[in-house]
């Protein structure tokens, strides 16, 4: 189809005045309903390919596919400009050479853009009339909203590829965004905010012009201050920063700083005011104002005073995290009917020999999966998608924030190893490994632990003579193993963690030295320092020693914050009584009983050839 074959009539009936102002997305149903409408024939088919390019998302940042398909879903996509076959790139070609300036700049960018980009690359002319009509886009708040940011995005990115060659159009671009910045008023929100973001990120400001930026900047954040307009406030005083930061006054950056922070404690205070979740949204605020804060340089916040302001921001933090923690309601479910379980665990320790009894009870569950907890909670988010959309918080008993959730993301699934798996996902399966080991200290451990101890006596010499007798407990260290398991057998659980936590680490350490891996972090000063145990479990070679679901295990029983975290609030005494002699603990023991009857399976009768319950 030649150039005098089309005419331009037909896509500016389409463009009339009503739609000057919309975007190329709302443009593309006119279009498209346009070309449905229209007899087979040559007005059809432009038409149908314009309304094909208008309908593709701009995505300015992906150089190779800048123009994605509106629609992906289940493995299908919607039509995006690379599908282009000769005959629908012959007819944008020919609607490109008879566009002109009374076509709308969006339209005519758009053509000139896919025409070049999966065209003939080599044509310099073709590019150059992209980045004008790019530059042509109208600069105002609702444009810029709507298309207009990606729009001008594109175009940058168009210009900065073509080096010296645009060096011409560069200057103009940048000179027409810097004098919009420049003309901007407190009333146009985030729209000039933006614009001075995308003017920084593409290098655009002379060295003189940084300077003006920033105290434009700053009047627009006093302006937003005087209005009680936080958000905003917060918006100009970073970008006060980071033009300060580009014209190397670091002074005046952390003057931004220190302002920022203080709009955020200031809207702390005001959402204190407010109805439901107010201590959460300023705690959150106060969060990122100390954030801010204790980033500053010592010298600055001593000379500043601004120590003073961090004690009073973390002493709001504590009174906004007691008032999160009496305002959560605890939710209660039906209990669950676990007696079958019960008498199961019962039946299967009963009338054993003692090892036996003590094998029998560490077999009762195979213990957790890696998989079957990764497949749960991937399904779990599947079905309740909108759950993963928003993050979440863990806080102690003390109102510390020990642990925090984001969103998820979209490719989370499928992830090859624990290593990759996507932190929402693992947050869940930590959630549901608790779940886990409720439901096997309770229904199982337990009561097969009332049953065994009714029927046996276990003197210490008897349970030390099984440790030294174990290969795979460390040696010197039988002892300590021996009197942590008896502490739970008597289901003493705040003693039996206490010992075997750190036992069941060392172990850890100790197979992993044998494996070859250094265990240990050696300062400036050549001093040796052990690695702790979320260290070591983050070392790829602990798989095939303790294999991926023991790992899984380790990690959300010992190290994980979203879990009990035994081994840090055992060792740095932050466990309380409750935690101690609750469900987490004595999972902890039924743990290190398995490593303990290990290697027994098969020779339980050397062992219990002398009856434990009679004093050698």
């Amino acid at each position: 189809m030649g150039d005098g074959s089309i005419d331009c009539a037909w896509w500016r009936e389409v463009v009339d005045r009503e739609s000057e102002g919309m975007s190329l997305s709302s443009l593309w149903l006119r279009f498209d309903a346009e070309a449905a409408s229209c007899p087979a024939g040559a007005r059809r088919g432009v038409l149908s390919a314009i309304a094909r390019v208008t309908s593709a998302v701009l995505q300015p940042e992906d150089w190779n596919e800048p123009f994605q398909p509106i629609a992906v879903l289940r493995g299908r996509r919607s039509w995006s400009p690379a599908d282009l076959d000769d005959e629908e790139m012959a007819i944008l070609q020919g609607v490109a050479a008879t566009l002109d300036s009374s076509d709308p700049a969006a339209l005519r960018a758009r053509i000139y853009d896919v025409c070049w980009t999966y065209g003939d690359r080599r044509d310099s002319e073709l590019l150059r009339c992209a980045i004008d009509s790019y530059m042509e886009v109208p600069l105002d708040s609702d444009t810029w909203h709507r298309d207009g940011r990606e729009e001008c995005q594109r175009g940058l990115e168009l210009v900065v590829r073509r080096g010296a060659d645009g060096s011409a159009q560069r200057e103009r671009f940048a000179g027409q965004l810097i004098g919009r910045l420049r003309e901007a008023t407190i009333d146009e929100r985030y729209f000039p905010v933006q614009l001075s973001s995308t003017v920084r990120a593409y290098g655009l400001a002379r060295k003189d012009d940084r300077i003006d930026l920033a105290k434009l900047a700053c009047g627009m954040a006093d302006a937003a201050r005087t209005a009680h307009d936080f958000d905003l406030e917060q918006a100009w005083e970073g970008e006060a920063a980071e033009w300060y930061r580009r014209a190397g006054r670091t002074e005046e950056v952390a003057h931004a700083q220190v302002r920022f922070a203080r709009s955020l404690a200031c809207a702390a205070a005001e959402r204190r005011l407010a109805g439901g979740g107010a201590a959460l949204a300023a705690a959150t605020l106060v969060e990122r104002a100390l954030k801010v804060l204790l980033l500053l340089p010592r010298s600055y916040r001593a000379a500043q005073g601004i120590e003073v302001e961090i004690d009073r921001l973390r002493r709001e933090l504590d009174q906004d995290r007691h008032l999160i923690l009496e305002s959560m309601v605890p939710i209660r479910t039906d209990p669950i009917d676990a007696s079958s379980l019960v008498a199961h665990a019962r039946s299967q320790v009963s009338r054993l020999a003692p090892l036996a009894a003590l094998i029998r009870l560490a077999d009762l569950h195979p213990g957790a999966s890696l998989e079957r907890a990764r497949a749960q909670a991937e399904s779990l988010a599947a079905e309740h998608p909108l759950s993963q959309l928003f993050g979440s918080e863990i806080f102690s008993r003390e109102g510390q924030k020990v642990a925090s959730r984001p969103s998820m993301s979209p490719d989370s699934r499928g992830a090859a190893s624990a290593d990759s798996i996507d932190p929402a996902i693992w947050h869940g399966m930590v959630r549901d490994h608790h779940i886990h080991m409720s439901l096997v200290v309770d229904a199982l451990v337990v009561p097969a632990i009332e049953i065994i101890t009714l029927e046996h006596r276990f003197p210490l010499q008897w349970m030390f003579d099984m440790c030294q007798a174990n290969a795979l407990i460390p040696s010197g260290h039988e002892l300590s193993w021996a009197r942590g398991l008896l502490h739970g057998l008597n289901r003493d659980f705040a003693s039996a963690s206490a010992m075997l936590v750190p036992q069941l680490e060392h172990l850890v350490r100790v197979h992993l030295k044998a494996a070859g891996v250094h265990t240990r972090i050696v300062d400036d000063l050549g001093v040796e320092t052990e690695k702790g145990l979320a260290a070591l479990l983050d070392d790829p070679k602990i798989e095939p020693i303790l294999g991926e679901d023991m790992r899984f295990e380790f990690r959300s029983l010992f190290t994980d914050q979203a879990g009990p975290n035994l081994r840090n609030t055992i060792a740095h005494g932050l466990a309380s009584d409750s935690e101690l002699l609750g469900v987490a603990a004595a999972y902890a023991w039924w743990i290190a009983l398995k490593f303990a009857v290990l290697p027994f399976h098969d020779t339980a009768s050397d062992l219990d050839s002398s009856d434990p319950g009679k004093d050698e």
